[in-house]
C-alpha cells in the first residue's frame, strides 16, 4: 500500500513439513529483499542482494530448529541446463542491465546469484563466509564494491573454477540452527540458539 508494505499468507493451507523447501519462499524473498533495501543506506551490488535474498528465502522454521540455505531445485536445474555468465560479468550487472530485466536472462542471473552466494556462504565448509560478511560490511559502509571484493575475497578469476564445480555437485551444505523456545510459567521466554 502507499503507507506500508503488506505480505499475505494463507494460514489454512496444510503442507508436508518434512522437506527442505520453504512453501512461503516467495513471501520470505519479498520480505528479505525489502529489509535489505530499507536497512542499508545504499544499494548493495545486485549479485549480492539477489543471491543473499535467494539463499535466505529458503529458510524453514520448525519447532526446535531452523534450516537456512537448503538448495533450491529449480535454480540448480537452470544452472545445469542454460548457458551461464562468467563471474566477472555476473558481478558487474546492475538493475538496468538486460540480464537483470529480461525474463529468460533474469532466471539465469538469479540462479547464478543464488549459487554464487551459496558457494561463498557454505562451500568448503563455510570457509569463505567470514570474507563474504566482511565484503558486505565494507560495501554497506560505502566502499567501492570491486575494491571491497578484492580486499575481502581476493581476485575473481581463481573463484570461477571452484564456483563451477560447486553448482555441478549433487550434495550441498546448508545450516541447521537448533533453538530452545521453552517457556516456564511466570518467567519471560528465552531463546537459546546453538550451532
Amino acid at each position: 500500500g502507499p503507507d506500508a508494505n503488506y505480505i499475505a499468507l494463507r494460514a489454512d493451507v496444510e503442507f508436508e513439513d518434512r522437506g527442505t523447501l520453504n512453501p512461503y519462499m516467495t513471501a520470505y524473498w519479498s520480505y528479505i529483499d525489502m529489509v535489505l533495501g530499507q536497512s542499508i543506506g545504499r544499494d548493495l551490488p545486485l549479485w549480492f542482494r539477489r543471491g543473499f535474498t535467494e539463499v535466505l528465502s529458503n529458510t524453514i522454521v520448525r519447532d526446535d530448529h531452523v534450516l537456512i540455505g537448503a538448495p533450491i531445485p529449480w535454480e540448480l536445474q537452470t544452472l545445469r541446463e542454460r548457458p551461464l555468465l562468467l563471474l566477472p560479468r555476473l558481478l558487474t550487472i546492475t538493475r538496468t542491465s538486460p540480464d537483470a530485466n529480461e525474463r529468460d536472462k533474469r532466471e539465469v542471473f538469479d540462479a547464478q546469484c543464488w549459487a554464487y552466494v551459496h558457494f561463498l556462504m557454505f562451500g568448503d565448509e563455510g570457509a569463505r563466509s567470514p570474507q563474504l560478511a566482511a565484503y558486505a560490511s565494507l560495501v554497506a559502509a560505502g566502499k567501492d564494491p570491486a575494491a571491497s571484493f578484492a580486499e575481502t575475497l581476493g581476485p575473481i578469476e581463481p573463484l570461477q573454477n571452484g564456483y563451477r564445480l560447486y553448482y555441478q555437485r549433487d550434495i550441498f551444505s546448508f545450516r541447521r540452527v537448533n533453538i530452545d523456545v521453552s517457556v516456564e510459567p511466570g518467567k519471560e521466554s528465552s531463546w537459546r540458539i546453538t550451532y
